[in-house]
Parts: structure tokens; C-alpha cells; sequence
């Protein structure tokens, strides 16, 4: 494997490596991680045990990932990405992705079906190829429903959700609904316009895509399309073996799907299961998605309250109400040593430096 440095230990980069562990492990293989320079070593040992040369390539940017193929196909490696890929090439390329198409063509319908049809697409990273396939299906929706003018209705993150945000509270009013291209954006756009007092779903029905646990505890929990990274990880190791042994497989293409789960952000309404399908062009932007200083904080909060259990939240919860740690040891039964070193132990989860700043970390997303 290699991965785009860009998402190295990025959140989902390190969701689809779960993934593709775990497919490995049931195998009991080896994941091995290669840079550029590393590339004739995978070539020697397929020669070696007459294989095609196959490289899974964990990637997000547009850019990377032509560079990236272009010198793989110059070595004779067969790329097998963990993206969607529109271009056409003039070299076989196996792609194994999340069905972003039919899956935001769904998400669309939904609003469309629960009469909040004034839908707007928010946080789209222009340089990533997943975000650009989610633009797609939306635009493909609007022609399919007629909806004129429907590329002014997305809002694009430039390194900035703060900036994204509030061109979107601008014209707040022309929207009774909003699509978000991920979960961590949606995160961020629902805390936004609880500080500018829009009500989610009462003014706004809220949805996206993901699987962060942050989603579905913050209130109100949003209506996602699952997400599932571990998934796609695992059906790259079964296809990357499949092109390895069969070389004369051009290429294979997977999509995964995943269900709608109706929340508070879309006041329950149910899911009719819906579909649909199509295609268009691109170009390219370099973003870091995760330099911006929201995304971080929201990342901080997933790594903490997905390491947190009962006791650990009562110590927090304890903490905001102000109570004394001789009573909070006696009230979970516990030394007062113990309260402290669980304390110690969310703030490096948080990466927060004081009780002061994890207090607040946590009090930003549950109050």
C-alpha cells in the first residue's frame, strides 16, 4: 500500500487501513506501506512469485492521485484505488469506493421526499476526489428534478469551514435543507447555527454522509448514510489478491453502499428506499481539509468520547457541575487518584492541556 501523505493518520485514511488489517489478518498476511522510492521492491517480489504487480493507493487528492498513476503505470504496477476515479487514463485502473453516487442521489431524494426541497450541498472539497463525484450526483439530481441553477446551492470548503458557514447563514433563508459531504462538516455546520439560533430541523433538515460516533451524540444527533471505511479496507484486499492472480483482468471497480439512518436532524422522517445514477468533470484545488482548526477540534472530540466510558463521563459531567473530587471518587466508587488519572487520561485524548480546556472542549459540543 501506499497512502497520499496528505491524509497520513488522517481519520478515514486510518479507518480503511483498519479495514484492510483486518481483511489481512483473517489471511494471515503482512500490509506492507511503500513511498515512490520503495516501488521496485513490490515489483521483485511479484516477479518472484509470478504475480501482477498490485499496489492498493490510499488517496484523496485529484492531483496526487494522477501523479501517483502516472508512475505506476510507467513501472507496469496496477493501481487499485480506494477512491472513486473519473478520468479516463489510457492505463486499466481498479478502484475500490463508497457509492458516493447513489448514495448522495438518495440523500437528495430524501429531502426531496420529506418536502424540504430547497436543498443545499455544504462543505465540498473542490480538490478531493470523493467530494467532487458527491457535486455530481447533486447536480445530476437537480437536472433529473429540473431544479434550475442548482451549482449556485453548493457551498465549497476551502481550508476554512468557519468562512463555508457563514456564506451559507447568508442566504439561509433561500434553504430548508442542507446535505452535508461529510459528517465532520456537518458537525461543524450544526454547532454554527445553534450560535445563530437556527433551529435543526425546525428551520433546517441537516444529513450527510459518515460514521463518527460524534454524530449521533451531539444534539440533534444527524441523519447520516453510513459510512463504512472498515468495509471498503476489507474488499481492497480481496480484490487486490483477485488482480494479482488474474492478470488478464483489465481492472475491477466496487462500490459499497450503506443505509440511510433517520435522526433528529431530519425529525425521523422515514426512509423509502430510493435510486438512481450518472456522471461529469473536475478540477483541482490544494486543500488540506484537516489543517483547519475546526476539523482538528472535532477530531479531538471523536478520539475522546470514543475512549470514554460511564465513569468517565460522570467525571466530566461532575467537573461542569462544579463538585469536589472527594465527592466525585465516592459517588462511582473510586480513589480520588483514580478520578485524576482519568481525568490525565482524557485530557491526552483530547490533546487538551488543562481541565480548563478539556471542560470546554467537551462543554463546545454537549451544551
Amino acid at each position: 500500500m501506499i497512502v497520499e501523505p496528505l491524509i497520513k493518520n488522517a481519520y478515514w485514511c486510518n479507518r480503511y487501513i483498519d479495514g484492510i488489517k483486518d481483511e489481512i489478518k483473517r489471511n494471515k498476511g503482512t500490509l506492507i506501506e511503500l513511498d515512490f522510492e520503495q516501488l521496485n521492491e513490490l515489483i521483485d517480489y511479484s516477479n518472484r512469485q509470478y504475480l501482477r504487480p498490485v499496489l492498493l493507493v490510499n488517496c484523496i487528492s485529484r492531483k496526487w492521485i494522477y501523479n501517483c498513476i502516472t508512475r505506476l503505470n510507467q513501472l507496469q504496477i496496477h493501481p487499485l484505488l480506494l477512491a472513486p476515479y473519473t478520468y479516463e487514463p489510457s492505463t486499466p485502473i481498479s478502484t475500490v469506493s463508497f457509492d458516493f453516487i447513489s448514495v448522495f442521489y438518495t440523500l437528495c431524494q430524501y429531502m426531496y421526499d420529506s418536502g424540504h426541497q430547497r436543498i443545499a450541498l455544504f462543505g465540498v472539497n473542490p480538490d478531493s476526489s470523493n467530494d467532487v463525484t458527491k457535486k455530481k450526483s447533486f447536480l445530476m439530481f437537480a437536472s433529473d428534478y429540473e431544479i434550475n441553477n442548482a451549482s449556485d446551492n453548493i457551498f465549497c470548503n476551502k481550508g476554512c469551514l468557519e468562512k463555508c458557514c457563514t456564506e451559507l447563514f447568508n442566504r439561509i433563508n433561500e434553504f430548508n435543507a442542507v446535505i452535508c459531504s461529510n459528517d465532520v462538516v456537518a458537525v461543524k455546520l450544526i454547532n454554527f447555527l445553534k450560535e445563530h439560533n437556527v433551529e435543526i430541523p425546525d428551520d433546517l433538515f441537516v444529513a450527510t454522509m459518515g460514521n463518527t460516533v460524534l454524530s449521533k451524540s451531539i444534539m440533534p444527533d444527524i441523519t447520516i448514510c453510513e459510512f463504512n471505511c472498515e468495509q471498503i479496507g476489507r474488499q481492497a484486499v480481496k480484490l487486490s489478491g483477485i488482480l494479482a492472480k488474474n492478470p488478464e483482468i483489465s481492472s475491477l471497480t466496487a462500490t459499497v453502499t450503506g443505509e440511510i439512518q433517520p435522526r433528529k436532524s431530519t425529525n425521523f422522517h422515514p426512509f423509502l428506499n430510493l435510486f438512481h445514477q450518472k456522471e461529469n468533470k473536475i478540477k483541482a484545488e490544494n486543500i488540506n481539509f484537516y489543517s483547519d482548526e475546526d476539523v482538528s477540534k472535532i477530531f479531538r472530540m471523536e478520539q475522546l468520547i470514543s475512549n470514554c466510558d460511564e465513569q468517565d463521563l460522570c467525571i466530566l459531567y461532575g467537573l461542569i457541575c462544579g463538585k469536589h473530587m472527594n465527592k466525585l471518587a465516592a459517588e462511582i466508587f473510586v480513589t480520588e487518584n483514580t478520578v485524576k488519572y482519568r481525568i490525565k487520561k482524557m485530557q491526552n485524548l483530547s490533546q487538551t492541556k488543562s481541565r480548563k480546556e478539556l471542560l470546554e472542549l467537551f462543554t463546545e459540543f454537549f451544551y
